[in-house]
């Protein structure tokens, strides 16, 4: 049922966008700015009316590479996120504990981004492309170790539930809160700092455009993940998230600056 009002908004929201007029790009821009003696001051200047196909393209030059990461590691979250109730259920879990475990993963979001969001960030390094790099790095290695753990041929749990008596869904269960954390920290860093670098004209194109990407993310990474679930399980999906965001980590090493 949440499914089919999601969509419903979307087709209304997609229709109500043709209900905008035509002039609506001819305003006048402003700049904020400081005179000479330091206090703030506001120069407005006219903006021309852009094309769309110029707009995109402008925009993707400016920020493409952003956008590009943005799309592939959001693949690889929604590859992992859709298997989760699939991965609880094949660990013993019923409905109930599966309910318990998704509320505690959305009551940790609301909390991360509320209170440790700005720890985060500074402990991943502070300046922007420092933290995407390190979280890309970090949940390479989260996902490359839980791919490790859950292999059919190590006894990394059985060790683990020996010495720390964490059995596979407590041990599950805490690699994804600790990859969602990461993830709020990488999702947060480059918006903002697209956000910056983008020209206030141009603010809604790049919203349009993450949104794009977060539904093409979302219709990809569900069939690809469940796919990877059913021919290698659990260890063979969170290799192959562990290489996405590992290629994503070389392509910002090498081109991030």
């Amino acid at each position: 049922v949440g499914a089919r009002y999601a969509t419903l908004g979307s087709i209304l929201a997609m229709c109500l966008v043709f209900l905008l007029p035509a002039d609506i790009d001819r305003r006048v821009g402003t700049t904020a700015g400081k005179d000479n003696k330091g206090h703030s001051k506001v120069t407005e200047g006219n903006c021309e009316p852009d094309r769309w196909l110029n707009s995109m393209s402008v925009l993707w030059k400016t920020v493409g590479g952003y956008l590009g990461v943005k799309l592939i590691t959001s693949v690889a979250n929604s590859m992992a996120r859709s298997s989760q109730p699939l991965i609880l259920k094949k660990l013993g879990a019923n409905e109930a504990v599966m309910g318990n475990i998704m509320s505690i993963q959305f009551a940790f979001g609301g909390f991360a981004n509320g209170f440790l969001l700005a720890p985060m960030t500074s402990l991943l390094g502070g300046r922007v492309s420092t933290v995407v790099r390190n979280c890309f790095l970090s949940m390479g290695i989260i996902y490359l170790s839980q791919a490790m753990i859950f292999h059919p041929s190590h006894n990394v749990l059985i060790y683990l539930e020996e010495t720390l008596g964490m059995g596979e869904q407590h041990c599950f269960v805490a690699i994804a809160l600790a990859l969602a954390l990461l993830q709020y920290s990488l999702g947060t860093s480059i918006t903002a700092e697209t956000s910056t670098i983008v020209a206030k004209s141009m603010q809604g194109t790049l919203m349009g455009n993450e949104h794009c990407i977060f539904a093409l993310a979302s219709m990809i990474g569900p069939t690809v993940g469940v796919s990877l679930l059913e021919y290698g399980g659990v260890s063979g999906l969170s290799l192959a998230c562990s290489s996405l965001f590992g290629s994503s980590w070389l392509v910002w090493y090498f081109f991030g600056n």
